[in-house]
């Protein structure tokens, strides 16, 4: 059997495409990977950068009317039991944390409950005749028991309000012989107590 023979023609096509080859594949390894490829997450950095530049500028432009709006606020009326009972402000903090407990230690109807893995008291703030009574939570739910758990913060009695919000997906784990995803949330949550035992916040 005879080799096939190329033509000179032949020859110098195939050797121009296999330069270019080598070419392209030396520009991915090399040109790409360590000068392009870095630029372009650099771009997309900068335009996130920029985008949250953007938000934080308007949310600071907005403080000053947000302050005067907290002000009015608290100096309003609150309906009854939306405070908290305790007029001692270290007293107050150990019913936040007795609330966030309790309103947490709901069993989903499917999926995994939630569990409080930190509660940490911030410093109290004075508003008007109210006190602000502060406690960063972390917790690791299911996502309907974690859905569930934010709902009962801010609607059941006394009023809770719940800030900064950051969710994180984490591995999964196992109840009732299923596989859940686990979810796990960090938060403020913030109550309000009259700051004199003698004067409800009329």
């Amino acid at each position: 059997m005879k080799a096939l023979k190329l033509s000179r023609n032949a020859c110098r096509a195939f050797a121009v495409a296999l330069a270019c080859l080598v070419l392209v594949l030396g520009y991915w390894m090399t040109v790409h990977a360590w000068f392009v490829a870095p630029l372009m997450r650099q771009s997309e950095e900068i335009a996130l950068l920029e985008m949250s530049h953007q938000r934080f500028s308007r949310l600071a432009a907005q403080v000053e009317a947000v302050s005067a709006r907290l002000a009015a606020i608290s100096e309003m009326p609150m309906a009854e039991g939306s405070l908290l009972t305790s007029f001692d402000p270290e007293i107050a903090k150990g019913q936040l944390m007795q609330l966030v407990l309790e309103r947490s230690a709901h069993h989903s109807q499917s999926g995994l409950s939630c569990t409080v893995q930190n509660r940490v008291p911030a410093p109290v703030a004075i508003q008007g005749n109210l006190s602000r009574i502060s406690l960063d939570v972390e917790i690791e739910c299911g996502p309907r028991a974690l859905a569930e758990t934010l709902h009962r913060l801010e609607t059941e009695s006394p009023t809770l309000r719940v800030d900064g919000l950051s969710i994180q997906r984490l591995g999964a784990a196992v109840a009732n012989g299923s596989e859940f995803q686990r979810w796990g949330g960090s938060f403020r949550v913030v109550g309000y107590q009259a700051r004199d035992a003698g004067r409800q916040h009329d």
